[in-house]
């Protein structure tokens, strides 16, 4: 990796967009509520397809003043209060949308409060980022920009394990962030795509931009449809339309015992098994500490709990 900014005790904002997943968001807040200095959460009133849908988080945050109480000066709140025109037609302009919006409306709202090597990381929230890879950086060591990470990629719960890491394009700097991508954290997360928008040698005095993207490895989990199987359910019709198919458009895809089927037996929606891992818990990288220590509130997703059920 390459020295950049030595020495200096970076600011961590870690962004997201939120919808139901309560389970991640408490333990992202845990694993890293004493490391990152901003957690930027998008939450709207209309899901990726463009339905009306409640806050949940904020009527949350609102009627429970408790929830997230040590953490809540770190939160910035951002309401995205419209959908996209063609969002529904074309489902990748919601997503667009949704996803710039974390740094055109979140980041820029604290630009005054940031220093230009303050470091980004935009994220799915069921991208969990160890506290580990946050101290990382931290430190003096910052890989080229932008860099990315590796995750543990889990389906329906810690214990359907895939063999192969989800890898993302997710951090750089603040500097970067505006004068590259002038606060478009989908243009960041879409790497590939806006280095062909990107004169690279205009950019190499102010960024140390590399033709190969540095990745973490081990970075964190990626615990995917890691819900109830209730929660799937809404997961599935709150899809955007455009990331086919669309298994939210059919109605036995939605049926609870038809979802708890798929939990049992690592099943994906098309009916062809995952090829997953069945992982047992006592992987020293099973799961977050805060996910293993609250065994019970987060039964449903460390073990499976239909393995022995008939449905």
């Amino acid at each position: 990796t390459l020295d950049l900014h030595s020495n200096l005790q970076r600011k961590i904002i870690y962004a997201f967009p939120f919808n139901i997943e309560f389970d991640a968001l408490e333990t992202i807040f845990h694993e890293n509520g004493d490391t990152v200095d901003k957690f930027i959460i998008l939450e709207s009133n209309y899901s990726a397809y463009g339905d009306s849908k409640p806050r949940r988080l904020h009527e949350k945050l609102q009627n429970d003043s408790s929830y997230l109480k040590k953490f809540r000066e770190k939160i910035v709140y951002i309401f995205l209060d419209h959908f996209p025109e063609d969002g529904r037609k074309d489902g990748w302009i919601a997503d667009r949308h949704i996803r710039a919006s974390l740094g055109t409306l979140g980041v820029k709202s604290i630009i005054n409060t940031l220093s230009p090597h303050d470091i980004i990381l935009v994220t799915d929230i069921d991208e969990i980022i160890s506290r580990e890879t946050i101290l990382k950086l931290k430190s003096k060591n910052l890989p080229s920009e932008p860099f990315g990470m590796d995750f543990y990629r889990s389906i329906y719960g810690y214990f359907w394990r895939l063999p192969e890491p989800t890898r993302t394009v997710n951090g750089c700097t603040i500097k970067m962030l505006k004068y590259a991508f002038d606060f478009d954290t989908y243009a960041l997360r879409d790497w590939q795509m806006s280095r062909r928008k990107i004169q690279v040698e205009e950019y190499v005095t102010l960024f140390n931009i590399s033709n190969k993207v540095f990745y973490f490895p081990r970075a964190g989990w990626h615990c995917s449809w890691c819900f109830t199987p209730e929660n799937i359910a809404i997961k599935l019709i709150s899809a955007q339309n455009g990331d086919f198919p669309r298994w939210g458009d059919y109605p036995e895809k939605r049926s609870i015992i038809y979802i708890k089927n798929n939990i049992k037996n690592g099943l994906w929606f098309d009916g062809k098994s995952l090829d997953a891992v069945n992982l047992n818990m006592l992987d020293p990288d099973f799961a977050p500490q805060h996910v293993l220590k609250n065994f019970k509130k987060y039964e449903h997703i460390i073990r499976n709990k239909y393995e022995n059920e008939a449905l």
